[in-house]
């Protein structure tokens, strides 16, 4: 594949995490995906944190993952949709919605 190809993936798909995150669209699917992507840029582009022999900057991107997974615990911790995210306006219509924006207990 392309350089030019991976630079566009990568862009839209932390331009997809960042609307959903602004919108409250599909929480628990955005927070899971977020912090999965977050690990594989840690890991692969930030060297797990290693620029050298000895790793005295982490990077960010273990930051932003931790940070999603701390977004799913508190929406587990939450009493059910968000009244002001676009979750809550597509579970009227789709009920099955739920599975994707709620995090159960």
């Amino acid at each position: 594949m392309h350089p030019t190809a991976w630079a566009y993936g990568i862009a839209l798909a932390e331009t997809g995490i960042a609307f959903a995150l602004l919108l409250g669209l599909a929480r628990k699917l955005t927070y899971i995906g977020g912090a999965i992507y977050s690990l594989t840029i840690w890991s692969a582009a930030e060297g797990l944190g290693r620029t050298s022999g000895v790793a005295t900057d982490i990077g960010t991107a273990i930051i932003y993952a931790l940070l999603f997974l701390a977004l799913v615990a508190l929406d587990a911790r939450g009493k059910g949709t968000r009244p002001y995210s676009l979750d809550a306006v597509i579970e009227r219509r789709l009920p099955w919605w739920r599975r994707l924006a709620e995090v159960r207990r």
